[in-house]
């Protein structure tokens, strides 16, 4: 793939290593990663002693992360671990963030991951990639629509996916997690990561979040007596 822009959202700080590989090596083609961190990663703490400095550190972390993969703007949201919903506020904090840096692919967290941040997130941009490119929500700046939508991580299955080869660039990817210290410890220390990392084939997966036709649903009946259809908003 390539890309002049694109923007990766991620839930929490060191989430983006899922993916460090395809963005060193899109890096590596001129293309500009922006990523954008929606929560602290205050609940990230494996010691209680930690917990009133787990920020502060994890924000160090991300830093030193961005400087081996070559992200450049990481932008914080704030939100609390466990806390990101998907609501107003959000959704339009992720339109503006969108139309104001113009990518031309979006990444984010899979529709099955099963941690309530990483879903809730996927969901957020889904709604934010569409409605970016609409005029609406005018206080967030003028329209722009993202070409491509893609998940990362943990995706349902489908004829949409695709792998990456990452080999070239696992050296990097493992400089990255290296810098996650305060993780270690759950992950089972930095040898276990990163001898897991090694073992698996040397690929990223992703899915292409591209448009559903009707054809990827059972056919309906020719014919109904009777139907309901449930609207959100007039003109639906």
């Amino acid at each position: 793939m390539s890309y002049e822009r694109v923007m990766v959202f991620v839930a929490h700080p060191d989430d983006e290593g899922s993916m460090g590989g395809a963005i060193v090596k899109m890096r590596e083609t001129g293309t500009e990663v922006t990523l954008v961190q929606m929560c602290t990663g205050s609940g990230g703490y494996p010691k209680p002693e930690w917990k009133d400095k787990i920020v502060e550190m994890r924000t160090a972390e991300g830093d030193a992360c961005d400087k081996v993969l070559g992200i450049k703007p990481r932008i914080r949201v704030g939100r609390p671990d466990g806390e990101l919903l998907f609501n107003r506020e959000t959704s339009e904090e992720c339109i503006r963030l969108i139309r104001e840096h113009r990518p031309n692919a979006i990444f984010t967290h899979g529709e099955a991951d099963l941690h309530p941040d990483h879903r809730n997130l996927c969901e957020m941009v889904k709604f934010s990639f569409k409605m970016a490119g609409k005029p609406v929500r005018s206080a967030q700046g003028p329209p722009w629509q993202a070409s491509h939508l893609y998940f990362f991580g943990n995706t349902s299955p489908g004829s949409a996916l695709f792998e990456i080869d990452i080999s070239a660039q696992m050296d990097t990817k493992i400089e990255s997690i290296a810098t996650q210290k305060s993780q270690y410890e759950w992950w089972g220390g930095f040898e276990n990561i990163r001898d897991r990392v090694l073992s698996r084939p040397h690929v990223e997966t992703f899915k292409h979040a591209g448009p559903v036709v009707l054809n990827d649903f059972v056919s309906p009946p020719e014919k109904y007596e009777r139907i309901l259809v449930f609207a959100a908003h007039p003109d639906d």
